[in-house]
């Protein structure tokens, strides 16, 4: 037996066809109080008889707003904006080898990178950075530096992308803060952001998204966090602590409908840095591994030899497919990341 109503269904047969204005005044007049359910059995109607016509102006002109409870259609409509980039684009870290694993992180999801201090963790997101853009189609950042001073950041991020290292931009500013190839430079990161306060909270990551928001005066579809034990959260144990801000990153990634990275430093099994990293690594990992989508470790198993040293990464948790080891290549004089499939 159909779940439809039989008024209702009745009402679907008689609209088939109908230009939408007439459609729409029958179920107006026909239906005084709408379900919810009675709104999508139409709305998949109305799609048929004007499929130019996209969902979201169908489900708008039937007053079909969902909070929490949601049909199968509007759900394969929110995925379908997904995928099209409608609800927010999906982000790629720039390394072909772990993007064609995650195929891309979807707004409202949460990433974690992790590893023992001193491996690399902050030099991989600001080679993401870089990587972002590199791209043909590049967006907006925010960095939320909770440790390292934004110039810093600026000077990492200056070395990786031009693979000098950091004095050489010393140089350029000696001689003038004018060079050509500065102001090139800055203008190409000109949407990029950072935040370099200690001690914020999840309140005021969220609160400093909005302020750089309107400070751009455009979506930010990336936000990074370095990172995640320096975050302040109540709680008298870490193990509280860490469980209250790993539920509060995804609540806060779905909020602002963006993709947060966040980097997470390992404990003392996580070794020298040269060993592989593993789940149990991470501090109080159940909490995280629980609220995190995606969950990237890294490792440099020839650390300290000298050189170009291969930098290895394991995607211990996949949301949207399998996990899986991958190479990548270190340079400690640059701080730049780069990939074998990378034109070089």
């Amino acid at each position: 037996m159909s779940p439809v109503p039989e008024h209702v269904r009745k009402i679907g047969e008689e609209v088939k066809g109908l230009p939408l204005r007439e459609a729409l005044r029958v179920i107006e007049d026909r239906l005084l109080q709408p379900s919810d359910y009675a709104k999508v059995y139409l709305s998949s109607i109305l799609k048929e008889s004007n499929p130019a016509l996209d969902y979201e102006k169908i489900f708008e002109l039937l007053g079909y707003s969902p909070d929490g409870l949601k049909s199968t259609l509007w759900s394969l409509h929110e995925f379908r904006q997904v995928v099209s980039g409608q609800r927010g684009r999906r982000i790629f870290v720039g390394w072909w080898e772990i993007d064609s694993l995650i195929r891309g992180i979807r707004p409202g999801q949460v990433m974690g990178v992790m590893a023992r201090a001193g491996v690399g963790k902050t030099a991989f997101a600001i080679n993401a950075i870089h990587n972002v853009f590199a791209r043909e189609d590049p967006h907006a950042v925010l960095f939320l530096s909770l440790e390292m001073p934004a110039a810093e950041v600026v000077a990492r991020l200056f070395s990786i992308d031009s693979g000098e290292p950091a004095a050489r931009l010393e140089a350029y500013l000696e001689k003038s803060d004018a060079d050509p190839r500065l102001a090139a430079w800055t203008r190409r990161y000109q949407d990029l952001v950072i935040f370099d306060r200690a001690g914020l909270s999840m309140p005021d990551i969220c609160r400093t998204y909005q302020e750089a928001v309107e400070y751009l005066g455009q979506e930010i579809p990336l936000v990074i966090i370095d990172y995640l034990q320096l975050l302040r959260a109540p709680g008298p144990t870490a193990y509280e602590r860490t469980s209250r801000l790993a539920r509060q990153l995804k609540e806060a990634a779905k909020a602002m409908n963006t993709v947060l990275v966040v980097l997470i430093q390992t404990s003392r099994v996580g070794g020298t840095g040269r060993e592989p990293v593993t789940l149990t690594a991470a501090r109080d990992s159940g909490a995280i591994e629980e609220a995190l989508d995606y969950l990237i470790a890294i490792w440099r198993p020839e650390m300290g030899r000298g050189g170009v040293e291969p930098l290895k990464v394991a995607l211990l948790k996949n949301r949207h497919g399998p996990t899986g080891e991958v190479r990548l290549w270190f340079d400690p004089r640059t701080l730049r990341i780069t990939s074998d499939w990378e034109d070089s």
